[in-house]
């Protein structure tokens, strides 16, 4: 039997234990938010962690509260000093209102760290700052987790995504609140290679070897993984072989889109070595036929 309490009293009543329906606090947010912001920001919280102040390097102070319909909102006054840009663009899922900006699909189920994430890109933009090159590979981290978690694959595969991609989110998680905006944390380099070692461990997932290097690159400009030759017997492969690697170069080499939207970026190039995964096994199949060997 389970020893996990179930959160009812005797007459039927929802009771959970305290600290366990809301696991984190608004102050506690503000203070990540801040934490991942840099270390010239700051936070002041108030009475019973309702709301926060977060500060830094501008006169005016965002308050992070949640409003009698239960949205997240980060309110601000704007000062002709701070030279905040005018109708900024703002991060997916934050909305502009008469105080500041809200968060209408936010809520406490996404977890500390991916609502502060939200918080700190809210307020980059606000202010017109850009995210930091660690902030930036962390996004990637996050999202080539989604894409690595999302893989169709055999049962006996499944384990092995779900380390790699628990390494990729725990390297996001130290890249968002690292001291240095531009150097890697030996936590976060130490993460990239495990997941790298259980890709390699594990053929089947079909992930190429220093896949990591996609998401590290705002940080580290390293080369970026490319297929080897497949040598197919059939015109078809042949073509389609050229096709795949000339797409996957021209996504390599498109440093605006990376920039712009790194995570459809991410997809396509994903997609594109999924592609080949796919080839690479038909041509091995199509190849071993006796008729095509010489």
């Amino acid at each position: 039997m389970s020893s996990t309490p179930i959160p009812f009293d005797v007459l039927g009543r929802y009771n959970p234990a305290p600290g366990t329906e809301y696991p984190f606090s608004v102050s506690d947010i503000a203070r990540a938010t801040a934490h991942m912001l840099g270390p010239e920001w700051d936070t002041e919280t108030r009475l019973w962690g309702t709301t926060g102040h977060i500060f830094g390097h501008c006169v005016a102070t965002f308050t992070l509260k949640v409003d009698h319909e239960g949205d997240l909102c980060i309110t601000y006054n704007r000062f002709e000093v701070d030279n905040f840009p005018e109708g900024p663009e703002l991060p997916e899922g934050i909305h502009p209102y008469s105080d500041g900006v809200y968060a209408p699909e936010a809520n406490s189920t996404w977890g500390l760290e991916d609502l502060a994430e939200l918080c700190a890109d809210a307020i980059r933009a606000v202010t017109g700052t850009p995210r930091t090159p660690a902030a930036q590979a962390a996004g990637r981290f996050r999202v080539l987790a989604e894409i690595i978690t999302e893989r169709l694959a055999p049962d006996e595969t499944r384990p092995a995504l779900r380390a790699i991609a628990s390494q990729l989110r725990e390297a996001a998680r130290h890249l968002l609140v690292a001291p240095c905006s531009s150097v890697t944390p030996v936590q976060a380099s130490v993460a990239r290679y495990e997941a790298e070692e259980i890709g390699g461990n594990h053929p089947a997932t079909g992930l190429p070897a220093d896949f990591t290097a996609y998401a590290i690159a705002p940080l580290r400009s390293l080369p970026l993984p490319f297929p080897g030759r497949l040598d197919p017997v059939g015109v078809a492969s042949i073509q389609r072989e050229r096709d795949i690697v000339h797409a996957l170069h021209l996504a390599h080499e498109d440093t605006q889109r990376q920039a712009e939207d790194p995570a459809a970026w991410l997809r396509e190039v994903f997609q594109l070595w999924h592609s080949h995964n796919q080839l690479a096994e038909a041509v091995r199949v199509h190849n071993a036929r006796p008729c095509n060997q010489s």
